[in-house]
């Protein structure tokens, strides 16, 4: 299913140009763990998103499923338009198959600049030392061996750092003098559903009981498989789910205005010109569905 993006990506490429003759640029924003169905432009009660939702008003909304339930496999699904069993990332240090064009190389052949501008640290790595849980992190290599291949910039801050990360996404974009392809990955939505401001804990989305913060808190690790909520959640409980709820939807408020901070920088530069917003995610996560609390494997 996800073959046909490139495909048609390629022939628009091919076949549409801008102003000037010039091909269209290219965002590609990917929100880690973002569900489809706690954006209100997809029917959600609360007012999650309301930049996205005008985005869906003015462009094209698209139900899609996930080539994978977790980072690593899905990201290399949507940099090389294939399934798993054809890219053959199952986890973390796996090499995508070396017969796999990926995207961000294309583009880069057909002219572009192409850039990265990430929060999610597991997937691309550090190109520089940062400051990540309170400790000094070397340069790391991307996680997904190819994934990175094509991307002339890459740069990656911590998560919590994405109106940082986003804002020299912009300033890198406003400065091309050709066609363009920013790649940017999101950690704003995973957990454990803390990069909002703080007083909206008491003030946005508080409907729904939070009890079950006092029996289930986060474990101390948050890559386990379950976001850090622990197996101890009663799946389906609102008592006990309510705080996790709360506060991802408070985490899908946060991004969207994240992006759209971003979008207008874009706009007041005049990169957003002749540009093609792409909004997607990897994975959505669990919250008691499937009897899974976050996702995983």
């Amino acid at each position: 299913m996800l073959r046909p993006l490139i495909v048609l990506l390629a022939a628009f490429l091919t076949s549409c140009t801008g102003e000037n003759n010039r091909p269209p640029n290219i965002v590609l924003l990917v929100v880690d763990t973002l569900r489809a169905d706690h954006l209100s432009g997809y029917g959600y009660g609360r007012d999650t998103s309301p930049f996205l939702d005008s985005l869906i008003e003015r462009g094209a909304a698209f139900e899609a499923v996930a080539a994978s339930s977790w980072s690593p496999a899905s990201h290399s699904s949507i940099m090389t338009g294939t399934y798993g069993f054809r890219h053959r990332v199952e986890d973390w240090g796996h090499r995508i198959h070396a017969d796999l064009p990926l995207l961000p190389a294309m583009l880069q052949e057909a002219g572009y600049a192409t850039g990265a501008f990430a929060t999610h640290i597991n997937l691309l790595g550090t190109a520089e030392p940062i400051h990540y849980k309170g400790r000094l992190v070397d340069p790391v290599p991307a996680s997904v061996g190819r994934i990175d291949e094509g991307l002339e910039i890459k740069k990656v801050l911590p998560p919590g750092s994405e109106d940082q990360v986003l804002a020299l996404g912009a300033a890198w974009a406003a400065a091309q003098d050709r066609p363009w392809f920013m790649w940017s990955v999101l950690f704003t939505v995973h957990a454990p559903y803390d990069k909002y401001p703080p007083e909206w804990n008491d003030t946005l989305f508080t409907d729904m009981p939070e009890g079950g913060e006092r029996r289930h808190p986060f474990k101390k690790s948050r890559f386990d498989g379950t976001g850090g909520i622990p197996a101890s959640v009663r799946l389906g409980d609102a008592d006990s789910q309510g705080y996790y709820i709360n506060r991802y939807d408070r985490s899908i408020r946060a991004v969207d205005d994240q992006i759209r901070r971003f979008w207008e920088a874009l706009e007041a530069s005049g990169a957003a010109d002749n540009t093609v917003l792409v909004i997607t995610s990897d994975h959505g996560e669990g919250l008691g569905d499937h009897g899974a609390a976050a996702h995983g494997w």
